[in-house]
């Protein structure tokens, strides 16, 4: 199977990947077009999406900072010459891609040259989510906005129950968990964040994923948590 580069990864990647995260970037559009407008994309952002994929929110990023630029990062070359096609289709002149590993340090050039990170279900995936963190965390500009979407596998239901969908949950958990990664590790991205001197605010989300956004600056201001106000 084809995993995209990432041995951890437990999804299969390249071109039939990109079809899954399509139809995955049309669900949750509305939900994370909703969280952009409450965090507010300046005209004018520098932007990374870390673990991009297909790219699908790379462009919404970047027909946000329209004048400013945007860059996706992933293992998956394959996914990001899609990428490439699909947004000089649409004419977007601001965004590049490049492979990337979200394990390496990041070089001199991009430390501290993001005003937005944005990270969609990727740390679930790896077996040092911490280290991860703060290599991106690195690349985050002082008052910049970490935003962190990931998932809790616990969170799933089925009515009427079948069978076959809770041993689907229990393959997958069992999948993840061998590769020494974290199925639900939604519920950790606050104290993870915290440890990585982030003001944070907390949104549980009833459809199995946390999100979490923090403001990047020198030292943990303060801490606090709301609902989420749509999905």
């Amino acid at each position: 199977m084809d995993q995209g580069g990432i041995p951890t990864y437990v999804i299969r990647g390249g071109a039939p990947g990109r079809e899954r995260l399509r139809a995955l970037a049309r669900l949750m559009a509305p939900t994370t077009d909703a969280l952009f407008d409450r965090i507010g994309i300046a005209a004018d952002a520098r932007c990374l999406d870390v673990g991009c994929g297909g790219g699908d929110v790379t462009v919404a990023l970047a027909r946000r900072a329209r004048d400013g630029r945007v860059l996706g990062t992933d293992l998956d070359d394959t996914q990001l010459d899609l990428a490439r096609g699909e947004a000089a289709t649409a004419g977007l002149a601001n965004v590049a891609y490049r492979v990337s590993d979200v394990m390496t340090p990041p070089s001199r050039d991009d430390l501290g040259a993001y005003d937005v990170v944005y990270v969609r279900f990727l740390l679930t995936h790896l077996p040092d989510p911490d280290g991860a963190l703060a290599n991106i965390t690195a690349q985050l500009a002082s008052g910049g906005v970490l935003i962190l979407e990931d998932i809790d596998f616990r969170g799933h239901f089925c009515d009427p129950d079948v069978p076959s969908f809770w041993k689907m949950v229990d393959w997958y958990t069992r999948a993840v968990q061998a590769r020494g990664c974290d199925p639900n590790i939604g519920p950790r991205l606050p104290g993870m964040l915290r440890r990585g001197a982030c003001t944070t605010w907390f949104e549980r989300s009833p459809r199995s994923r946390a999100r979490i956004c923090g403001t990047h600056g020198r030292r943990l201001t303060r801490t606090t948590s709301r609902p989420s106000a749509s999905r």
